[in-house]
């Protein structure tokens, strides 16, 4: 992804438009193909604020700079791994803890991986760097893929059930974009009480 300016930009935000254009072009070249976000310092600050959208299933932060709490911007159903150098000077592996350890509390899936004596350019520990990144985006997929069947499995059961109880077909696709999201947020370990708060129950 590249952008046409340098820099967050303060209230501006300058890098999210462009982003935001990019999610919308994949997802339309690639309608229903789960979207796993991965940003490096800025970046990671980007895949936060992209994951406020639920087509985003999955956001991985390399030494991601969350320096005004933006993890609160990733959507609940989606599963969050950050990796962070403990020697890193420009962003900080305590503070992405605190956003990892805040994520669980409200009980999304998520996991801080520290790198030992890990800076910020990723250029030690490459190994564990690359690894932590392709077995996220592999697990998501695959988590991705279960969801699915576990959705299509429930609506093949319920079916009827949907169409006698709905007047409309208005009512009909709330109630099943409600299903939809109940399962997603179960195989994520929201708990009933979460998606009811959330309008999921």
């Amino acid at each position: 992804l590249q952008y046409r300016v340098y820099g967050w930009n303060g209230g501006q935000a300058s890098p999210m438009p462009y982003a935001r254009a990019a999610l919308d072009e994949v997802t339309a070249a690639h309608p229903g193909v789960p979207v796993v976000v991965i940003g490096h310092s800025m970046g990671g600050r980007v895949a936060a604020h992209l994951a406020a959208d639920r087509r985003v299933i999955g956001v991985l932060g390399l030494a991601p700079w969350w320096q005004n709490a933006d993890w609160r911007f990733i959507n609940p159903a989606a599963q969050v791994l950050a990796v962070h150098g403990d020697a890193d000077e420009r962003t900080f592996a305590r503070r992405t803890r605190k956003g990892i350890d805040e994520l669980r509390a409200r009980g999304s899936r998520a996991e801080f991986i520290p790198v030992p004596g890990g800076g910020h350019a990723m250029l030690d520990h490459i190994g564990l760097w690359q690894r932590s990144a392709l077995d996220f985006v592999g697990g998501a997929g695959i988590n991705a893929a279960k969801v699915a069947l576990a959705i299509a499995t429930k609506y093949a059961v319920r079916r009827r059930q949907f169409e006698a109880t709905s007047d409309t077909e208005e009512q009909l696709r709330h109630e099943i974009r409600v299903t939809v999201l109940h399962e997603i947020g179960h195989h994520f370990g929201i708990d009933d009480h979460r998606l009811h708060d959330l309008g999921w129950a």
